[in-house]
């Protein structure tokens, strides 16, 4: 048990000296925040779900894989409450589920940059009071899977930061034997899933993103003029945050910009990526002025990592008018028709 306990120590005063830089950004404490909640199988509150009727008695292991789940605008951390449950159902020894709850209701109005921050702080917290944790993965639905993005830049830091280079170039070239590159580490953690549900990634200023406006060009025309009723989060999302001479948020966010790396040693490993020459450099962001400019941008910038996308329809749902909140199940009684793709993110997520 001592040498346990050493390990648990060693690793954790490791994680601080790997992030000294952040330690002055971004304060992390172990306090309860209002809104957010942690589910895992040893808690009693709330999942419901623990671990509890097998056995009795004795202790099981503390779970070493972090999940962090990330709402959408003007959501809350209650709406992963059913994903987050049957997580620790079905892996009840894996993994701890904490719902963000840090950007929540009218706060999600506040731009990217900010709820990434905000983020970024949250899972710092979690961490520290957390010494068992060993790995990290994302959930996030909609606006969330680009707050998230932002957050990890906060939070990684690549293995040059980490090892030595020798080291870094030696794991490097790993990608041509077929294992899987070292992709440094994200809160002092083992990066493993970042999943996306219905996340905007090239933003909603076309391509039918709002769901509500059911596809209408002159609903979304109406829409991106009056996109300064969700605030900065409004401007960021359909790209008419213009200011000083930098490129939206979402052009910047498809390259490692200023000090943050947001191409994305932290997107989880699908495969060995297929040998492609794409035409990117990082002074095209500052060319593409028009929309299918910097859409065409984004895609080359994102297209550069090895995405798995699954295609998800409700159309012959009888909840299909809620299909972005369907595809989350946020309120079961209203999304159940959902749940068959969240069982299929826990089938197919890797412990």
């Amino acid at each position: 048990m001592a040498e346990g306990e050493g390990e648990g120590e060693e690793k954790k005063s490791q994680r601080q000296r790997q992030r000294p830089r952040l330690r002055g950004r971004l304060r992390a404490a172990c306090l309860p925040r209002p809104g957010c909640f942690t589910v895992s199988a040893a808690d009693e509150g709330p999942s419901g779900s623990g671990a509890g009727g097998e056995g009795g008695g004795g202790s099981r292991p503390a779970p070493t894989h972090l999940v962090v789940t990330v709402n959408g605008i003007v959501g809350s951390a209650e709406n992963w409450r059913y994903a987050a449950k049957h997580f620790i159902k079905k892996h009840p020894e894996d993994v701890v589920v904490h719902c963000s709850g840090c950007n929540g209701a009218a706060r999600t109005f506040d731009g990217v940059d900010v709820m990434g921050r905000r983020l970024a702080e949250e899972v710092l917290s979690v961490v520290e009071c957390r010494p068992e944790l060993q790995k990290i993965s994302f959930v996030a639905h909609s606006l969330g899977g680009l707050i998230a993005r932002y957050a990890i830049a906060l939070i990684y830091e690549s293995a040059t930061e980490i090892d030595s280079h020798e080291e870094h170039e030696k794991q490097v070239t790993d990608v041509s034997s077929n294992q899987p590159i070292d992709r440094g580490k994200i809160a002092g953690l083992e990066p493993i899933n970042f999943i996306t549900f219905a996340t905007p990634h090239l933003g909603t200023r076309s391509h039918k993103q709002i769901p509500l406006l059911r596809g209408s060009y002159k609903l979304e025309k109406m829409a991106y003029r009056l996109s300064w009723i969700a605030g900065r989060s409004g401007k960021h999302l359909f790209l008419k945050d213009i200011e000083d001479g930098k490129p939206p948020l979402l052009l910047q966010m498809v390259t490692d910009y200023g000090d943050l790396h947001f191409i994305y040693p932290h997107v989880v490993y699908v495969e060995k990526p297929k040998v492609q020459d794409i035409d990117f450099s990082d002074s095209i962001i500052y060319q593409a002025k028009t929309t299918i400019e910097m859409e065409e941008v984004m895609l080359k910038g994102l297209n550069r990592i090895p995405w798995e996308r699954v295609d998800v329809s409700f159309k012959k749902s009888r909840q299909r008018i809620f299909a972005h909140s369907t595809i989350q199940v946020k309120t079961y009684f209203f999304n159940s028709d959902g749940a068959d793709v969240i069982f299929h993110m826990i089938d197919h997520f890797l412990y």
